[in-house]
């Protein structure tokens, strides 16, 4: 493992983790480039940073806005203290605000995210491919995009990913074609031209989208249908003209949320790198069949305290695996990371269970049965968990059981 060595600066900030996906936690590498300062992911009841994505759901009197969005209008504001907006994503959002009765000053606006050129190589700018197709993390899959996999001219991205490696597909790109919002960032942050598709037009949906062209001299109004052929959507492609002031937008940061001494840390990256982290315990987990709603939370709250202790002097928490000593045949790193990905790809349940095998198993032998389970349905044989980045666990938690 890999530790500072030295204090380091710091700064209390929150994002979207209940997956991993590269918009919301490339807030990390701009902190440190442009800042020099670690994101430590803080509680909502400290004061934190709230950057990059469509986070404003998450902001409360606590929160530093720097550059976030409003998801959807419909979605009621907390209690947000003005004073603390330094920089919003764009007109959509501060109009939004402002509509229901926030008096918004007047800050710089503009997704951080088009400060990410600096995080890429000169290697990494050479374009090795005709365009970068970026799927919405849940499109992954999908059909509409085969015809991009079957060439090698193409390249498909995986947005479900922590580190730099979706900005430098797209940055090896010469035309970005995406679903997500932050593929069409990256894109005018690279000077790359960039096309908006999807299958989905609907204003609720759209709204984070028109909120970044907003700050485009040249927005694209609508998507185009993702079921055009590459050739015609690659002519599609423009280059956008932004309106952002990066100079504005960096010099709204917050500063009085840095920390200049803070104490030894093991470094975002590293945090990531490791994941899922694994940690054993002695004594057994297990959840009788009938569990009381005492047992359950009772459950929940030793799962929530094993991963409180796990990340003390992490700088973010990052998906959980936790063992009993004594349990046999536990899960090798392939199958975990494999259960990691199953987890990245649905978000409706809270955690996995890994009961005690008889035998070892490898990926092959793997499987992870998808039924959304409630916790107390039924009793947790011996066993272990896989839990989320963010870590959510009650007596009313949701499971899934690998096989």
């Amino acid at each position: 493992m890999l530790y500072r060595e030295q204090p380091t600066r710091t700064v209390p900030y929150r994002y979207y983790n209940v997956i991993r996906n590269c918009g919301d936690a490339i807030s990390a590498y701009i902190l440190k480039d442009q800042f020099a300062a670690t994101g430590v992911f803080a509680e909502s009841s400290q004061p934190h940073l709230l950057p990059i994505g469509s986070i404003f759901f998450m902001a409360n009197a606590n929160s530093y806005i720097w550059g976030s969005g409003v998801l959807s209008p419909s979605v009621a504001l907390g209690a947000i203290d003005v004073t603390k907006i330094r920089a919003l994503r764009g007109e959509l959002t501060r109009d939004h605000l402002r509509s229901a009765g926030l008096q918004v000053p007047d800050v710089p606006l503009g997704d951080p995210g088009i400060l990410v050129k600096r995080l890429v190589s000169p290697d990494h700018m050479r374009v090795r491919y005709r365009a970068a197709v970026v799927p919405h993390h849940s499109s992954l899959h999908s059909k509409a995009f085969d015809a991009f996999r079957a060439s090698d001219e193409f390249c498909v991205v995986d947005m479900m990913d922590d580190s730099l490696r979706p900005l430098e597909q797209i940055a090896q790109s010469e035309v970005v074609i995406s679903q997500s919002l932050h593929g069409l960032v990256f894109a005018e942050a690279l000077g790359r031209p960039s096309l908006w598709i999807s299958n989905r037009n609907e204003p609720v949906w759209n709204f984070k989208f028109n909120d970044w062209f907003s700050m485009m001299k040249n927005p694209q109004r609508e998507p185009v249908a993702i079921a055009g052929k590459p050739g015609d959507l690659i002519a599609q492609a423009e280059h956008r003209v932004s309106k952002i002031n990066e100079a504005e937008l960096v010099g709204a940061f917050p500063s009085e949320l840095i920390d200049g001494q803070a104490p030894l840390l093991m470094d975002f990256d590293v945090c990531r790198s490791l994941s899922p982290w694994q940690i054993f315990v002695e004594q057994p987990l297990a959840l009788k069949v009938e569990p009381s709603q005492q047992d359950l939370a009772a459950f929940a709250k030793r799962m929530r305290q094993l991963r409180a202790a796990a990340f003390t002097g992490f700088a973010e928490p990052a998906y959980l695996a936790a063992y009993p000593l004594s349990q046999k045949n536990r899960p090798g790193r392939a199958d975990l990371l494999a259960i990691q990905r199953f987890m990245d790809e649905r978000r409706n349940f809270d955690f996995v269970w890994i009961p005690e095998r008889s035998e070892p198993a490898g990926v092959s032998g793997l499987t992870i049965n998808p039924a959304e389970t409630k916790l107390g349905a039924g009793g947790l044989p011996p066993g272990g968990f896989v839990i989320r980045p963010s870590g959510f666990l009650s007596a009313n938690s949701t499971y899934a059981v690998v096989g």
